[in-house]
């Protein structure tokens, strides 16, 4: 749950799993806790509800405690985003890097089990909770997915596209601009790649390498790097088509 500041006022973000539209919504515990305990709001005050797919919508605390007076729609929803993949290998701080990658745009998180990785287990639950704060504090009106954990061969081997972050290429042939259709970005763990991932990764023709620095980069840094990269890429070549067609 976050706040944000408009020209006019100081409203908190809350993402809900219910449908949206005027009337009463019930809240759960854990806002119930945060808005009445740690925000201290009172009956009347305002907060700004969204669920991923009816927009934003203003409400006002209830005198009912459980309850929040759904008013008005205040955004719309906005269209979807590009389908954007994060393959992260289970590393010390994940939780940063889900946080950081929903603030860029993510709409898909697929852990998985590398070699090298020094966490073999997840907790689901939490870690959506993480990217849903993202995403209040962000302003997003979607909230990423995030997916079962996987062993990474059984995720190559199943989703097997877009670019691996390694600092040495491979010959796998490809071009970014062309090739930019492949919105999927594989982060290895702390200890990098294996050499049996790294020859798992070059046997798929749609896995390219991805090179974002001549020195190694920590897991957290190459996460907000190769986004980056993919992302200004995509919006250089959508800007191109958008002044080709107008020409």
């Amino acid at each position: 749950m976050y706040t944000f500041k408009s020209q006019k006022e100081t409203m908190i973000r809350l993402f809900v799993n219910e449908s949206l539209k005027k009337g009463e919504l019930l809240l759960s515990p854990q806002h119930i806790h945060y808005l009445y305990h740690v925000m201290r709001l009172k009956p009347g005050d305002e907060v700004e509800v969204f669920n991923g797919k009816d927009g934003g919508w203003k409400a006002a605390c209830s005198k009912k405690d459980k309850i929040l007076e759904v008013m008005e729609c205040i955004v719309d929803q906005p269209q979807s985003p590009k389908p954007l993949h994060l393959y992260i290998s289970l590393f010390k701080r994940l939780d940063w890097a889900l946080e950081k990658s929903t603030e860029l745009g993510i709409t898909h998180i697929h852990p998985v089990v590398a070699q090298r990785s020094s966490i073999q287990r997840i907790n689901l639950e939490r870690l959506r909770r993480i990217v849903q704060e993202a995403s209040e504090q962000s302003k997003r009106y979607t909230v990423p997915e995030i997916m079962p954990l996987l062993s990474l061969k059984k995720a190559v081997l199943a989703h097997g596209a877009g670019w691996v972050a390694h600092k040495d290429p491979w010959n796998t042939p490809y071009n970014l601009d062309k090739d930019c259709s492949f919105e999927s970005l594989w982060i290895g763990p702390e200890g990098g790649w294996s050499p049996c991932e790294l020859q798992l990764f070059q046997n798929q023709k749609n896995l390219y390498p991805l090179c974002l620095s001549s020195l190694c980069l920590r897991t957290e840094t190459a996460v907000i790097a190769g986004l980056v990269v993919i992302q200004s890429n995509f919006e250089i070549k959508q800007n191109i088509i958008i002044k080709q067609e107008q020409n």
